[in-house]
Parts: C-alpha cells; structure tokens; sequence
C-alpha cells in the first residue's frame, strides 16, 4: 500500500502509449478522471482501494483496448450501462464489488 493521495495529473492524458496504469490501495480520491477515456492503448487500469466516488465516466467507453478494470473498493455509485461497457469489447476482467 501506497500513500498517494488527491486527484489524478492531467498530464497522464499526454502518455498515450501507455498499456498498464495501476494505482490501487492509495488514497487517491474525487471523481474518475474523465481524461482517462484519452489512453487508446490502455489494456489494464487498476484504480481500486481508492476513495473515488461518483459514476465511472462516459469517456471511458473509447478503451475499446482496455482488457482489466479494476475499480473495487472504492464509493462508486450509479448504473453500470451508463458508461458504455458494451463498448469495452476487449474487456475479459471487470471488478466492481464493495462499492456504493
């Protein structure tokens, strides 16, 4: 376990080749980043045991690469379908579970 805390750089939107972005058990908080939806190679995103709250946003439904989702334990709330999941057609992990 880390101790990273507060929002996501913005800077990371720049990284476009980036496959693997894995941040769980930190302390990172507010809302999912919407800026994320910007990583077209993402394959693995791992944000769980954070403190994010809110809905996962509708800018992600573009990592049609993204393979794992992590987002367990954190306070997420809202539908799943509203995100575009259906979207995700290379997704094969996808953990939602101790969330709002």
């Amino acid at each position: 376990q880390n101790e990273l805390s507060g929002d996501l750089p913005t800077e990371l939107a720049q990284m476009q080749n980036l496959e693997v972005l894995s941040l769980f058990s930190n302390e990172l908080g507010s809302t999912l980043p919407t800026f994320l939806g910007s990583l077209a190679n993402l394959r693995i995103l791992e944000l769980d045991e954070n403190e994010y709250t809110g809905t996962i946003p509708e800018t992600w439904s573009t990592l049609t690469n993204l393979e794992s989702l992590t987002l367990n334990d954190n306070d997420l709330t809202g539908p799943i379908e509203s995100f575009g999941l259906g979207d995700m057609i290379n997704l094969r992990r996808l953990w939602l579970q101790n969330n709002e």
